[in-house]
């Protein structure tokens, strides 16, 4: 019987550890097609910016990433 593939067993444990740390206060992201959420108003930062992440907008992006791979692995 095959095992996991060290490819998937690796990016599966990325998403572990994303899951697991406290989110930024602030997170600015490589791309700015990632801001989903409005930023925290009371963050010293430009509500404007499109490629920052506050806490909120962070955890969902590891929810969203987590969930495409999950569904890429269930393709046949």
């Amino acid at each position: 019987m095959m095992g996991i593939p060290p490819v998937i067993e690796r990016r599966q444990h990325l998403l572990r550890r994303l899951k697991e740390l406290d989110p930024p206060d602030i997170f600015l992201h490589n791309n700015s097609s990632e801001r989903y959420t409005e930023l925290d108003p009371d963050l010293p930062i430009n509500p404007d910016c499109a490629s920052c992440l506050d806490a909120e907008g962070w955890t969902e992006m590891a929810g969203r990433v987590e969930a495409a791979f999950q569904r890429v692995l269930s393709e046949p």
